[in-house]
């Protein structure tokens, strides 16, 4: 009779899916078939009661068991042995008995797939780890449970939220799911690893992060307006911060976008340490403030669609590609610099630092402000395409041997003076007339493409140390051009160029590579070669040669009008070809 009975207690067993309950009586190790009831190990699927004091030392670690009651007819410890790294897996933990224990003192790891009762229970984080597994509903960590070792969340499409001020000693990863704070404080002193979801629903309560890891598809989701204090360092990898509303991330370490293409929508960012984008970041919505310290762009950095404003504390630098839109940055420290292998422009620049320009940036609409210092270094490139009044900048210094400033704007422009007296080479370009302001000293190249130079009606004088090339229009009314470098300068305008007063001077050879009118004077106090191709030379008023003309094959032609032109100077001149065309004559 007693047989017959047992099997049909099996056999329901096997009917109504009921779990075989397997109870422990220790002290002694999990793995000891002798402690547990029937003198057989529990298998996947089985309840599991403990009484007594047991070690989890199971090989077959991860089998998914059913329930846990930790003190189920008397006072129960669950512990693992030393360094224990296996990890039980149930669905559910209690205890029954009052003076029950979990101690993760060693190590190991708890799974919990449903739920967790503390009642009667002690937990002791020590070095484990909650792995809390709850996929088919909405759950809350245990209210009486403030301190995590590690805190691993899975949840599925499900959320998971804190039931109290919490703190994650070593590392908190959520892993899949939501993981919601929920106006409780929350602190994780290790790092914290995101592959699903950090909501972020309360501003009330502290949040405080050592070092944040966002992992590829890795959501961090403000709805609202918390702040987020990182003690460390930031780094998204595909990752993205969302939400409807402004959610403030204070990073005092560094932030790295690695791999991948990153998203940044509403939200406010104080980061201290230095910037780095290797992979792409977005900036998908121009609501909060953004804040950074060195910023530097070796992947791509995007801010068209949002156009937001960005102020940089530190140095900017652009290895990659830097899309910046048309919000304003602010460049706000002292002795900082510009740099990098790649160009980029920036629409709107405010300048309330001092930096100094090595890479090659252009400023497209507003260019300032007064209290701002931009010194080219020697490698800077700088595009100025913004109109007279909204270049603002308070001090510009172009004089550095190497550098270059580009005046681009595709209309008129005034060219400053720089506040160090001198540009070094000069690009004109864009569209429409760049006028000068005052009298130009450029030590290095003069290059005017497909627009017009105009001295203006206070005819400013032009004195050059390198080449000058010109495509465009020279409007020389009635300044003067000295070339006074000292090495060889050439002339170059194929179709001709036209000065007023023409001064050789210097040390270097001043040669033509191109036709020249000369409506006034010419003056050769150096060395003036007309070159090999036999350019020619027309002189509408005197010839002064104190130096040395080098004629070749080239003609001087004597065209003035209603004067007496004169051939003078300290030094003997020859001339290859010399036409008087002149009906007032020419005096030797």
């Amino acid at each position: 009779m007693k047989f017959f009975s047992a099997l049909a207690l099996v056999c329901m067993s096997v009917v109504f899916g009921y779990a075989q309950t397997k109870t422990f009586t220790g002290p002694g190790n999990f793995s000891n078939a002798a402690l547990w009831n029937g003198g057989t190990l529990p298998v996947a699927g089985n309840n599991l009661r403990i009484n007594g004091i047991c070690t989890f030392d199971n090989a077959a670690a991860n089998l998914a068991y059913g329930t846990l009651n930790v003190g189920f007819a008397s006072p129960g410890t669950l512990n693992w042995p030393a360094s224990g790294t296996n990890t039980l897996n149930v669905t559910a933990v209690s205890s029954s008995i009052a003076g029950s224990a979990i101690n993760m003192t060693n190590g190991g790891t708890l799974r919990i797939r449903t739920s967790w009762s503390t009642a009667n229970q002690i937990f002791t984080p020590g070095i484990g780890t909650i792995r809390w597994n709850v996929t088919t509903a909405n759950s809350i960590l245990p209210s009486t449970i403030p301190t995590y070792y590690n805190l691993t969340t899975e949840t599925g499409v499900r959320r998971v939220r804190i039931g109290t001020n919490t703190t994650v000693v070593n590392t908190l990863f959520v892993s899949t799911g939501i993981f919601r704070i929920q106006g409780n404080n929350f602190t994780c002193n290790g790092m914290t690893s995101v592959s699903g979801t950090i909501d972020s629903n309360n501003a009330g309560g502290t949040e405080t992060f050592q070092n944040v890891v966002m992992n590829a598809a890795g959501v961090w989701n403000s709805t609202a307006a918390e702040t987020h204090t990182v003690l460390g360092n930031f780094t998204m990898n595909g990752a993205s911060i969302t939400g409807t509303s402004t959610g403030i991330f204070n990073v005092t370490g560094t932030f790295t976008v690695g791999a991948g293409t990153s998203i940044m929508a509403a939200s406010t960012w104080n980061v201290t340490g230095a910037t780095t984008i290797t992979g792409v970041l977005n900036i998908s919505s121009a609501t909060g403030t953004k804040t950074f310290g060195n910023f530097t762009v070796n992947g791509t950095f995007t801010n068209t669609a949002a156009n937001e404003s960005l102020t940089i504390t530190g140095n900017l630098a652009n290895n990659g590609t830097l899309n910046s839109g048309s919000g304003t940055y602010t460049l706000s420290c002292a002795a900082r610099t510009i740099s990098g292998s790649s160009a980029f422009t920036i629409q709107n620049l405010s300048l309330t630092g001092t930096y100094t320009n090595n890479g090659n940036m252009t400023v497209n609409a507003t260019f300032g402000s007064a209290a701002g210092t931009l010194t080219q270094g020697a490698t800077g490139i700088l595009g100025i395409r913004v109109t007279n009044p909204n270049f603002t900048l308070g001090t510009l210094n172009a004089s550095a041997a190497g550098n270059t400033v580009n005046y681009s704007y595709a209309g008129i422009q005034n060219i400053r003076t720089p506040n160090d007296g001198s540009y070094y080479h000069l690009i004109l370009s864009g569209t429409s007339t760049k006028s000068l302001t005052a009298a130009a000293n450029i030590s290095g190249n003069l290059l005017i493409t497909a627009v017009t130079l105009d001295v203006t009606a206070s005819n400013f004088s032009i004195n050059l140390g390198g080449n000058w090339t010109n495509t465009g229009t020279f409007t020389a009314r009635s300044g003067s051009v000295a070339l006074n470098g000292s090495g060889t300068q050439i002339i170059t305008n194929a179709a001709g160029e036209t000065f007023f007063n023409l001064i050789c001077t210097g040390s270097g050879t001043k040669q033509l590579g191109g036709n020249i009118t000369v409506n006034d004077d010419i003056t050769i106090n150096s060395v003036f070669d007309a070159s090999a191709t036999g350019y020619s030379i027309d002189l509408k008023r005197h010839w002064s040669n104190n130096g040395t003309f080098t004629a070749q094959n080239g003609t001087v032609i004597l065209s003035g009008s209603g004067v007496n032109q004169s051939i003078g100077g300290s030094a003997v001149t020859s001339f290859n070809n010399l036409t008087l065309n002149n009906a007032s004559g020419a005096t030797l």
